[in-house]
């Protein structure tokens, strides 16, 4: 299966490429001042706002650092009501496609509350992988907070 291969931090992680709906470098985000840390702001995405998670600051607690490798990796969710929505995705180092195993993912070992939207790890020459899953990922925020009620049409 492709993944698409990115950094936070010292960490290496994947999002399967069939959740990844488009990939964008460099936009501009208008913050939202009283949104959580994680939120990095919105966009316009062919006529719609898009909310923007930092990743790094979500899983980290520390802010991606912008580079020219840092992306937007555009995925499509489903609320609880059952509609579909585009979210956004910060990146760091978003800059290859890598090809694995899926039945090679293990699970981490590990569960902590704070970890509850890491998915399964796949061990190579250079340590770990970690796969995010984006439903998983949004699964474990205020959703009423990124989409509220009068935007689920």
């Amino acid at each position: 299966m492709l993944f698409l291969r990115f950094n936070l931090g010292e960490s290496r992680y994947a999002l399967a490429t069939h959740d990844v709906v488009e990939i964008v470098p460099g936009i501009r985000l208008t913050k939202l001042p009283t949104a959580p840390d994680y939120v990095a702001g919105l966009f316009n995405y062919r006529g719609r706002s898009v909310p923007v998670i930092d990743v790094s600051c979500l899983l980290l607690k520390k802010n991606s650092i912008r580079r020219l490798s840092t992306r937007v990796v555009l995925v499509t969710v489903r609320h609880a009501a059952g509609s579909d929505q585009v979210l956004g995705l910060l990146v760091e180092q978003a800059t290859e496609t890598v090809k694995l195993d899926e039945k090679l993912f293990v699970r981490a070992g590990i569960q902590t509350p704070e970890a509850l939207c890491l998915g399964p790890v796949f061990p190579d020459a250079e340590g770990l992988i970690t796969r995010l899953t984006p439903q998983v990922i949004f699964e474990h925020m205020d959703e009423s907070l990124l989409f509220p009620a009068s935007n689920h049409t």
